[in-house]
């Protein structure tokens, strides 16, 4: 099931070069239950108050939000020791330590969320997910989530690339097919459990080229581009946008200024940072890495003399941005209130994938619009 939204009219338009947000024809795939989930969340009525009822039922609510790029299963002989099946009980251990309520993931495909949701705490997580490749396994930007904090309301896919464009397809000079994921989740009351119907957090999550530097540039645009509709369509949630954007942040990045320009606002540079890095892609070397080339063509060295060159975090190349409702009245509010770089390790001393997970911990609340 696909859900379409409206069509993009006036100025809107424009960010995307007349290249209009093209959903998949085809239906997302959910781990176990998700799906009798949604159809509930959809057969029930929604309202700003009962949001407000969940968010302050009980103490103020928190939800721990991970991007993290799990290093695809395909590069099984290339990786060697640090290959997928060497590593995924150490990263299924890893969540049900840390237990996160939402992870945004990147280059998994549609068997490692199996395996991570049945290995990851009995009944704890579902998963939602479309590779990037219809018909065929492939790398996804899909979600792992607490089904005990949130309820999936929505899921859609949406290729990087121009109408024209097969599903599956490269789109201008970019190496592979790339993809942005859209999730509209819920929150569950702590107290009772019970569903929240109403949608409070919308989330999207990428993958950008690591070759293609128009490709990047234009993928921005529509990311932009479907924010600024998000706004439109679901005036009292909250977005977050995050992802690995193949491209460091500091230096004039075009795609970082487009974004954070747009409303959206990077959490990591609200609050301090526990367990900052120069660059969160390490290739396997953990706090060691010290290249400046990331994956494929990808410069980590930023430009000198740019103002942001000069935050800690200029070299990352995956982000965690986040817009409140943006509507009338009463809406849902994210404070971030602690940022973390995750570097813990395997239990053989390896690390969970050749990035670090970045972990954001969001205070929730309904207010009024700034």
């Amino acid at each position: 099931m696909s859900f379409m939204p409206r069509g993009l009219g006036g100025a809107r338009s424009q960010l995307v070069l007349n290249h209009t947000l093209r959903l998949s024809r085809q239906r997302p795939r959910w781990g176990p239950r998700v799906a009798g989930a949604f159809v509930a969340a959809c057969c029930a009525g929604s309202t700003v108050g009962s949001i407000r009822a969940l968010v302050s039922a009980a103490k103020p609510q928190q939800l721990e939000i991970w991007s993290f790029n799990l290093r695809t299963e395909f590069r099984e002989a290339e990786d060697g020791p640090d290959g997928w099946s060497k590593r995924r009980e150490g990263v299924a251990q890893l969540l049900r330590k840390r237990t996160p309520a939402l992870v945004c993931v990147q280059e998994a495909t549609e068997e490692m969320l199996q395996f991570l949701t049945e290995h990851s705490g009995k009944d704890s997580y579902g998963w939602a997910a479309q590779s990037r490749s219809p018909g065929q396994p492939d790398e996804t930007a899909g979600f792992l989530f607490d089904r005990r904090r949130l309820s999936l309301l929505s899921h859609n896919c949406t290729w990087l690339a121009p109408d024209e464009t097969p599903h599956g397809k490269r789109a201008w000079d970019a190496e592979c097919p790339r993809t942005f994921e859209t999730a509209t989740f819920g929150l569950r009351s702590e107290l009772s459990g019970a569903l929240a119907s109403t949608p409070f957090l919308r989330v999207l999550n990428t993958h950008f080229d690591h070759v293609g530097v128009e490709a990047r540039r234009l993928s921005g645009q529509m990311l932009a581009s479907a924010v600024a509709q998000g706004a439109i369509d679901f005036p009292q949630t909250a977005q977050l946008v995050c992802g690995d954007f193949n491209s460091p942040k500091g230096g004039g990045n075009v795609v970082y200024e487009l974004l954070t320009g747009s409303g959206v606002r990077d959490a990591l540079r609200v609050v301090p940072v526990r367990n900052m890095v120069a660059s969160t892609i390490h290739k396997f070397k953990g706090t060691d890495f010290a290249s400046s080339r990331g994956d494929g063509t990808v410069e980590l060295q930023v430009a000198r003399g740019e103002e942001d060159v000069k935050q800690l975090d200029a070299r990352h190349i995956d982000w965690m941005l986040w817009r409140d409702a943006a509507g009338e009245g009463e809406g849902a509010r994210l404070l971030p209130r602690t940022c973390e770089v995750i570097v813990d390790q395997l239990p053989d001393g390896r690390w969970p994938s050749d990035h670090f997970p970045l972990s954001v911990t969001f205070d929730v609340s309904v207010g009024s619009s700034r």
